[in-house]
Order: structure tokens, then sequence, then C-alpha cells
């Protein structure tokens, strides 16, 4: 599933042997953008508006729960290959926040440049996926949604100054914030990339990213 679940434990067929990451070491991969705990919901048939539908086992609905998320998953691969990551990101004292930073430990993922706070939330993804393969996906962003280039900058220049490379999307960030970010980066001489996850159309109208 593109852009969704976490992997890692193998790459081509070999084992993976990941190591923690040291909080005072520097970091030279920084990302913001989508961090998110994923639940999967197996269906019969994709719900149309105004219809019923059936999980497709009557007798469970959850099937899964994973962490995963576009930028989050930018860095955990990265991290295989022996590059220091952290993730910039906005997150609350919630079941879904100790579960993503509980995975990031283990994954090797700094959670030096994460803001913690009770009026943050996490966010997380409802995903059904019916008999074909074929997928929906629900997005709740939760505190994603409100970095804006005034909490871009307030939150992240200092994690920008200090790393070699910026990552970020276009999912689920407001898109005055992924400017002030790549701002920021070219500012500060870093290199910088972008992850288009959502076509334009999306990003301007049901994301509401440029709101």
């Amino acid at each position: 599933l593109r852009g969704r679940a976490l992997t890692g434990a193998t790459w081509r067929g070999r084992k993976v042997v990941k190591k923690g990451f040291c909080e005072g070491k520097s970091i030279d991969v920084v990302g913001c953008g989508s961090n998110v705990v994923d639940t999967f919901f197996k269906v019969r048939a994709m719900p149309e508006a105004g219809s019923k539908t059936y999980f497709a086992d009557a007798m469970k609905t959850l099937e899964e729960v994973v962490v995963g998320g576009v930028t989050l998953n930018h860095l955990a691969w990265a991290h295989l290959f022996g590059t220091s990551t952290g993730l910039m990101a906005l997150q609350g004292y919630d079941a879904n926040g100790e579960l993503i930073r509980d995975r990031m430990d283990s994954l090797g993922v700094s959670k030096r440049y994460i803001d913690i706070s009770h009026s943050h939330a996490t966010s997380a993804c409802h995903i059904l996926l019916d008999p074909d393969g074929e997928r929906a996906i629900i997005m709740a962003p939760a505190s994603t949604s409100k970095i804006d280039s005034h909490a871009a900058k307030k939150y992240f220049e200092l994690a920008i100054k200090q790393a070699k490379i910026v990552t970020t999307e276009i999912s689920q960030v407001p898109l005055t914030g992924v400017q002030r970010l790549l701002d920021m980066s070219k500012e500060h001489g870093k290199l910088s990339m972008l992850d288009v996850d959502v076509p334009p159309s999306v990003a301007a109208t049901s994301a509401n990213l440029g709101t």
C-alpha cells in the first residue's frame, strides 16, 4: 500500500538490523508531514452514499493497526541506509501519539523535533479494503493540519538549521506550511525534497490544504 504501512524489517529479502537513535547526535534528514496510526478494515464491498455494506468477516471489524504516513515512511526508510533522521511534528498526549512515538523508538527515528502538547491531537487514518484489493482512505490529519506558515517557522526552523536535508509533502500539511518549510530550507542552504502525495485537485478542495 503506497505511502501507508512502515516497512523496514527486510530490504530486498535481506534482514535489516535497526539501531535505536541516540538523541544526543546530529540529525542529517528531518521531515515534516504525515505521521499517522492507520487502522485497516476489510469490507465485502466499498460503501456508496446512501448505501449499507458489510465487513468481510461478520465476527470481526478491525484487521490491523499500523504506524505509517508519507513522511514518517521516508524517514524510516532513510534510516535503514544508515542516515540519521528526525520527525518534525505536532502530536498529542493521546493513544495514537504514544503509539507513533513508541514505534519511532524501535525504528531509530528521532523524536527531538516533535512538539507534544495536550492542545495537539495526533493524526489517524481509517482504511477500507475490498476483496479486489481496492482501498478507500479516510484521513484525520489532526494537528498536522495546523502546521501553517507561522507554525512551521515557530516549531521547526531550528531543526531545519541543524539538518542537511529537509523533506515534506502535499498530503496533510497546509500549503502555506509546505511553502514556508521549503523557503526556510533554501534560506539556510539545505537540500529539500517534496512528495506530492495527493493531486492538486484534491489538495485545493477536499483536503482543504489551501485554506
